[in-house]
């Protein structure tokens, strides 16, 4: 995880990709027409701020979605989403656009794990959740990482994010202004990182 989340730390500071002797420029037109490469090469899914799910399709085909172009080898299908998040298989044939703000993002989770990634993305998961809820993205973000995949977390709710990091980042203005293993960072080091004071 630390090697990838140098990677991270060098993207934001160069503003492109390295890897296996390819190059990307993440400008965001070239960002948007390299997603498929993104997933693909590199085995990053994102889950988007905001759940971003396609509101004509049903809870299934929404997690089917993200298994176009997986990549082979991976744990995650179908059967493995419905046990991380059993509500979803109760669900399945429900149109995305009746389930709970909770269920949707747990949608969104399952969609991008359907890729089979080896780093899930994820975008602010708590953002207007319920706090029950929140606890079960958390403990599923868990379960996640015991399964191999690598999450790197973007989120403002500090001591959930920290539960379940094994490293944290604060960045300031693009750059990282606090690092290290939660349990060696103070709340005085993490709220003065975070709040630039």
């Amino acid at each position: 995880m630390f090697e990838q989340m140098k990677t991270f730390v060098r993207i934001a500071e160069t503003g492109s990709i390295t890897r296996a002797a390819r190059s990307l420029n993440l400008s965001l037109p070239m960002a948007s027409r390299h997603l498929r490469w993104l997933e693909q090469e590199l085995g990053i899914a994102l889950v988007p701020e905001g759940r971003r799910l396609f509101s004509s399709l049903s809870v299934e085909e929404n997690l089917l979605v993200g298994a176009y172009g997986r990549r082979d080898g991976g744990t995650w299908n179908l059967a493995a989403v419905y046990r991380l998040f059993p509500v979803l298989l109760e669900r399945r044939h429900s149109p995305s656009t009746t389930l709970s703000g909770g269920q949707q993002q747990m949608v969104a989770i399952g969609r991008s794990l359907m890729s089979n990634p080896r780093i899930l993305l994820c975008d602010e998961i708590s953002l207007g959740l319920a706090p029950i809820v929140i606890r079960d993205i958390y403990a599923a973000l868990a379960d996640i990482k015991t399964r191999g995949t690598s999450v790197v977390l973007v989120e403002q709710d500090l001591m959930h994010a920290m539960s379940v990091a094994d490293r944290a980042y604060c960045f300031q203005e693009g750059r990282v202004s606090l690092s290290g293993r939660p349990a060696d960072l103070t709340r005085d080091e993490i709220h003065a990182a975070y709040f630039g004071i």
